[in-house]
This record gives structure tokens, C-alpha cells and sequence, in this order.
């Protein structure tokens, strides 16, 4: 049994079956070990070098990826309380031991979409120089390689749902193949483990989709799927593993019929009584010179955090309509507070936007909040009392936003 990879036009990543020499056994390393594998040669060789076509297609000015980047970005926000990514911290920089280096959150936590897009703010907002946004594009890259190959959402993966996705995605693969069969890791530029799984496995995924795509299985496949089926009910992993835990729907679980509860709804004149008195709301902000919530990278971060937290409240089955719809803004808010939102979301309206007052009325209760923390109250009595507060700041006196510094 041989199967080997040097260059793209070299990869064989598929013998004969022993037994059926008209099938193919198709290879490929655990994705997850390659994106460690990947995070820990960044760390370990400083930077990648990256081709200058791709710099020049995408419009980027250097051509270094620099781990240092990152690390930089933790030490930024270490003083925040609010961080661009919470993520990272600057102790995930210090020499970890095995256990750590062998954890997929680590790597995820790295090489994901919110680094990227803190990156990015950085130069566009703190005056770092435009190198990091090399930065940021690798990893971004690496991203979005790693959640197409590893993920099991079929609206993510490679699927038909949208033939124009579809296409973009098995696009995406091949020149991702092509960029990491020409990067240089480290000083000497020597190819490494890495890039020899990221070109096995990613060629399986291409193969084995073309084999994937027939609408009717056969004999066969049928008896093989159904076995897979049957045998993936009884597998769990082990509580004690370094294994990342894939909380998303098992799509393998024949047994799993989600139960739909239906709520009464409320006659459409009595939702829309209940939410008339938001716009009536006042928000009274307190002027606080040792205020760091007005700190600009802490308040971009709260705003982030704001639509998270509407769009939890929004997934929720008693959830009315129109209450939502009260506090998120069809369009972005003042563009200073959306700089952050609008570098993560990864296409235009995936995130949600709240509106000026729902910002507003949320910053005073996190103000509120901290004001509080360091008096040794019992849990359940503050939160108690803390409806009172909220009510005595929702009608008070109104003044004016302070501008961003």
C-alpha cells in the first residue's frame, strides 16, 4: 500500500480496494490535527512566506505572515475588559506544555475568523501598519478551509443546496491547495508536514465529492450506508479526550426528531401594545471621566456583544416578532460603532445590527453592572433590586451620547 504527496501534480491519495480493484480507498489526515500542525508551525518558525501573485490578487502588501501579529493583538486587548476577541490572551503565547499544544480549541481559537477580523481593525482603526492584514488574510483563509472540511452542516460543507456556493467552494479548495504547495514556513522555506496533509486531504475531499454526487446508491452502497448508520449510534467520545466537541445537530441520528412546542401567539393588536412603550424608552448615560466603557475598541467590542445577545434572545421559540424587530436596526448604526461588526461578519447581513437606543439602554446596564461588582451582595437579591435600577435609568432625564474619543 503506498500513497504519497511532494507536488500537487504528484498527490496519490487512493489505492485499489484489495478486493474490488474498480473502487478506490481514498486517504486523508484528521483535519483537526492539521490545523494544529498548522497553528504550531506558524508559532514555532515565526512567519510564512506567501507568493507574490497571491499578494497582488489580493491586494495586500506584504507578503509575510508573522505569528508575532497575533500576539500583538493579545496584548492590545489585554488591559480591555471587553476584548476584540476574547478568545486569545497573552498567556496563550507563553511555551505551553503537550496538553495545551494537543487541544483543537487552542488552534481554532488562533486560526479563526474573529483574529482576522481584530486584525484587521487594527490597521484600519489603531494605526497598525498594513502587514497585519496579511496576517489576517491567512488566517482567515485557513478559517474557512477548516470549516469546509471539518464541518457538518450541510449548508456549510460541499453541498448542492446552491450550485453558485457550490462552485465557489470547490474553488476555494483548489487554490487553497495551490497557495500552500508553494508557501515558504520559516527561514529556510522547507516543506513541512503540514502542507503535505492540507494537499492529501484536501484532494480526497475534491474526489470523494465527484463520487458523492450520485442521487441513486446502488446495492452496495446502501447496505455500507445503512451499516454506517446503524453503528454511529452507539459511538460517543470519551470524556476524557482532547477531542473538540461538535455541539451542532447529529446528522446521523435517526432517532432525533426535534419536538416543535407551539406557544399561543398573542392577537397581533396586544404584541404591538407591548412594544410600543420601547420607543418611549429613555436612556440616561452617566458622564464618568474614569468611564473606560468609553474606550473606542471596548465599545465597538460591546456592540458586537449587543447583537449577540438579541439575536440568542431572537432564536428563542417565545420570542415576539415585533419586539425584535423594535431593537435591530435594518441598517448599521453610527459607522464608528459597527467598525468591528462589519470586519467579522463573514457575508454582508450575517450579523445583527442593533439600534442606536438598544445600544444605548445595554451599555447602561453593563455600566450599572460594574458599578456594582465590587459590593459583596447576595447573587440573588442584587438581581432583585437590579429591575428597579433598570427602571429608574430607562426613565430618567435623557442627554446626549458622548461622541466616541
Amino acid at each position: 500500500m503506498e500513497f504519497t504527496v511532494n507536488l500537487m501534480e504528484n498527490v496519490k491519495n487512493s489505492i485499489p480496494h484489495p478486493f474490488e480493484p474498480k473502487r478506490n480507498l481514498y486517504f486523508m489526515a484528521d483535519v483537526p490535527h492539521l490545523l494544529k500542525k498548522i497553528k504550531q508551525s506558524l508559532f514555532n518558525n515565526k512567519f510564512i512566506t506567501i507568493p507574490d501573485d497571491v499578494i497582488l490578487n489580493n491586494n495586500l502588501t506584504s507578503n509575510i505572515v508573522d505569528y508575532k501579529h497575533i500576539e500583538q493583538l493579545a496584548n492590545h486587548q489585554d488591559d480591555l475588559e471587553l476584548k476584540l476577541d476574547h478568545k486569545i490572551n497573552v498567556n496563550g503565547f507563553k511555551k505551553l506544555n503537550h496538553f495545551d499544544k494537543m487541544k483543537v480549541s487552542k488552534s481554532k481559537n488562533i486560526l479563526s475568523t474573529d483574529v482576522s477580523a481584530s486584525l484587521q481593525y487594527l490597521v484600519k482603526n489603531e494605526g497598525y501598519h498594513s502587514s497585519y492584514n496579511t496576517t489576517a488574510w491567512f488566517v482567515k483563509q485557513v478559517a474557512k478551509w477548516f470549516t469546509l472540511m471539518a464541518s457538518r452542516n450541510p449548508t456549510v460543507v460541499l453541498s448542492k443546496f446552491n450550485s453558485k456556493k457550490y462552485l465557489e467552494k470547490l474553488q476555494f479548495l483548489r487554490d487553497f491547495m495551490d497557495m500552500f504547495e508553494i508557501i515558504k514556513i520559516g527561514v529556510k522555506g522547507t516543506w513541512k508536514p503540514c502542507q503535505n496533509g492540507v494537499l492529501l486531504s484536501t484532494q480526497s475531499v475534491l474526489d470523494l465529492q465527484d463520487l458523492s454526487i450520485q442521487p441513486i446508491p446502488n446495492a452496495l452502497q446502501f447496505i455500507i450506508n445503512l451499516k454506517l448508520v446503524c453503528i454511529v449510534q452507539y459511538l460517543k467520545s470519551s470524556s476524557n479526550t482532547n477531542n473538540d466537541q461538535d455541539d451542532r445537530e447529529f446528522l446521523g441520528d435517526l432517532l432525533d426528531f426535534s419536538k416543535v412546542q407551539s406557544t399561543p401567539n398573542l392577537p397581533y393588536d396586544k404584541e404591538l401594545e407591548l412594544c410600543e412603550d420601547f420607543d418611549n424608552f429613555e436612556i440616561f448615560l452617566g458622564n464618568t471621566e474614569q468611564n473606560c466603557l468609553y474606550n473606542t475598541a471596548v465599545l465597538l467590542a460591546f456592540l458586537n456583544i449587543t447583537g449577540y445577545i438579541v439575536s440568542r434572545i431572537e432564536n428563542s421559540e417565545t420570542c415576539c416578532e415585533n419586539c425584535i424587530a423594535s431593537v435591530c436596526a435594518f441598517e448599521p448604526i453610527v459607522a464608528e460603532y459597527t467598525a468591528l461588526v462589519r470586519l467579522k461578519e463573514f457575508k454582508i447581513g450575517c450579523l445583527k445590527y442593533v439600534t442606536d437606543k438598544c445600544f444605548k439602554f445595554f451599555l447602561r446596564m453593563e455600566e450599572t453592572f460594574r458599578k456594582h461588582r465590587s459590593v459583596e451582595v447576595d447573587c440573588q437579591e442584587f438581581f432583585c433590586e437590579l429591575s428597579s435600577i433598570a427602571i429608574s435609568i430607562i426613565l430618567g432625564p435623557h442627554v446626549d451620547f458622548p461622541p466616541l474619543p
